[in-house]
């Protein structure tokens, strides 16, 4: 495996290949569970035309067809489009947590200040944009002037003068935040009120924010001719029908709108389970993350719900012509993601077999995997953590208070010191290889998300006091600052603002020179710098080549490296290789 390193800390663990026999295992699941909803022994009325399955584990991604898209056509594929239906009020929370990370929206304050529709409120309380994300704002479904000229095509004439209309008449009936009711127009409305702010169309705001950089090339709300040849056939009960039309006056795309592939929605499986483009990982937890509660089992995040017990995040959909469902448990990384071609309904509502079927496969292919001992490890740490949280939460906050500043970094670096510290005690458990292969991609995922953390809370400190010059606040409060915008890998922009600061702190004293030696190798090493390959100049960033051998990156003047390492007080490169040898296992 390899490892990059800072001081020893391991910061990026990238897990060898383990071959791994599950394959077979999980068609059969699959196969067991969905085979019933396609017999063609049942009525064509009861069963599904076609299905694709996506399944990932954190060792492969399996996407296996079932069915025939016509009744003498060929399987789907993964290229295939389809209609996602809700699962587009997913993608609508994914851009909601990707603009106010950005600090361009403000999901706790009220929805009027950034919308020309204004939303009345409920004695003087105001409707914010997580309570339309949350269904808690006490809209409707649907607006009472929701009635289609073409009921096959219920979207695509209700345009912004119909919207306004019903705005305009419409009296809550209970204070925002109270209690959920699942709302189309509320998904409608952020999607609506987005694109008035940012100027954009949604499938713009969303190419723009995320599809493209994930390289989902074929989820979009308009298609192109030659994707139009590639969108399945629709079949309601069993009666082939129109898929959904929308258009640029369709006011309530943020509903339903998408259409995609389950190559496309297999990648976003992935990256929201941490087990690709990791800066994408706290957009996707605080979108899917529970904030408010409905029962014993179910939960919300941002338009995405949780099952607690199953521990599931999920969204299903449902066109006239389609089903589809999108789930994971974020824990044990499995998830699925399942597209149809058809619709079921009766007088009760949609098909659930399509729901159930799905998250017993999730359960199934979770149990399989056999990942207990590796999984109780996980969560004793989750609990360690949670509890020097919980310690540290019974002093109050007092960012401008500078007992209270060191305190609040001492703590910082306990929690990146103590994550760090448990890659080199894997050995201790008694885990066989591909249990190591599980715990250390579901490990980094969660190194990540306290990295993310504590680099917010270090940027706002430096945004009261600047940095921690030596003068004024003592080394270690310098060392321990460097040490995580070190690890703020997430945030290069952050990284490469700080060594600007430290290339001219260090000339005075005012940091430890050779902080900002290791912060250069790792801006220079890093993917995401803009001079892209740059080569470092210290021999500080390198990787574990076998074991008990570690060996530096590219290094710029090599011949030299040892001269401006001592400029900077480190020691030899040889020696500094010589420290890792019982790290590199």
């Amino acid at each position: 495996m390899n490892v990059f390193i800072a001081l020893g800390l391991p910061l990026l663990v990238v897990t060898t290949q383990v071959g791994h026999a599950v394959t077979s295992e999980l068609h059969k699941i699959v196969h067991s569970e969905f085979q019933p909803l396609i017999d063609k022994s049942l009525p064509k009325d009861k069963r599904y035309q076609s299905l694709i399955v996506g399944i990932v584990t954190p060792f492969e991604t399996q996407i296996i067809p079932l069915g025939r898209t016509f009744e003498l056509g060929n399987a789907p594929t993964e290229k295939i489009i389809f209609e996602i239906g809700s699962i587009t009020k997913g993608f609508l929370g994914l851009l909601l947590v990707q603009e106010s990370l950005k600090g361009s929206l403000d999901l706790d304050r009220p929805f009027n200040l950034n919308s020309d529709l204004k939303l009345a409120s409920y004695a003087g309380t105001e409707v914010t944009w997580r309570n339309l994300a949350q269904h808690t704002a006490g809209l409707p479904r649907l607006p009472d002037n929701f009635t289609p000229a073409d009921p096959l095509q219920p979207y695509v004439d209700y345009d912004i003068q119909k919207l306004k209309a019903f705005v305009s008449g419409f009296k809550p009936n209970r204070p925002p935040g109270t209690a959920s009711d699942y709302s189309k127009l509320g998904a409608g409305l952020v999607g609506y009120a987005l694109e008035q702010k940012y100027k954009m169309s949604f499938e713009q705001l969303l190419l723009q924010g995320f599809l493209k950089k994930l390289g989902m090339v074929d989820t979009s709300v308009q298609l192109t001719a030659e994707q139009s040849g590639r969108l399945a056939p629709v079949f309601k009960n069993g009666i082939e029908t129109q898929p959904w039309q929308w258009n640029i006056s369709s006011v309530l795309q943020g509903a339903g709108a998408l259409r995609s592939t389950a190559k496309d929605m297999t990648i976003l499986l992935k990256t929201m389970m941490g087990l690709g483009a990791p800066e994408f990982l706290p957009i996707s937890t605080l979108a899917t993350d529970p904030t408010f509660r409905m029962g014993n089992n179910f939960e919300l995040g941002l338009f995405w719900q949780h099952l607690k017990a199953q521990n599931i995040t999920w969204h299903n959909g449902a066109t006239f012509g389609s089903r589809s469902f999108f789930g994971f448990d974020p824990d044990r990384l499995v998830g699925i993601v399942v597209l149809s071609n058809s619709s079921l309904m009766d007088a009760a509502g949609v098909d659930q077999r399509f729901d159930l079927a799905s998250i017993e496969v999730i359960q199934k292919v979770v149990a399989s995997l056999k990942m207990d001992k590796p999984i109780k490890v996980l969560k004793d740490i989750d609990v360690e953590i949670a509890r020097r949280v919980s310690e540290f939460r019974k002093t109050p906050a007092a960012p401008e208070d500078k007992e209270w500043v060191r305190l609040k970094m001492a703590h910082m670096v306990d929690i990146d010191q103590y994550i760090r510290s448990l890659f080199s005690q894997v050995s201790e458990h008694g885990f066989d290889d591909r249990e190591i292969d599980f715990f250390h991609k579901a490990y980094r995922r969660r190194i990540h998300m306290l990295d993310w953390k504590n680099t917010q809370d270090l940027k706002q400190l430096i945004k009261i006091h600047g940095w921690f010059k030596i003068s004024e606040w003592g080394s270690q409060l310098d060392n321990q600052a460097w040490l995580l915008v070190q690890h703020a890998d997430n945030d290069p922009d952050f990284q490469i603002e700080v060594l600007k600061t430290l290339s001219v702190l260090y000339k005075i004293n005012e940091t430890a020179p050779s902080n900002y030696a290791y912060l250069f190798d790792r801006v220079a090493a890093s993917s995401n710098d803009p001079s892209k390959g740059r080569p470092q100049r210290y021999g500080t960033q390198g990787f574990c080549a076998g074991p008990g051998k570690w060996e530096p990156l590219e290094i710029e003047d090599a011949a030299k490296v040892d001269s401006r390492r001592a400029e900077v007080g480190l020691p030899p490169l040889k020696e500094y290789i010589e420290f890792f040898k019982d790290i590199c296992k």
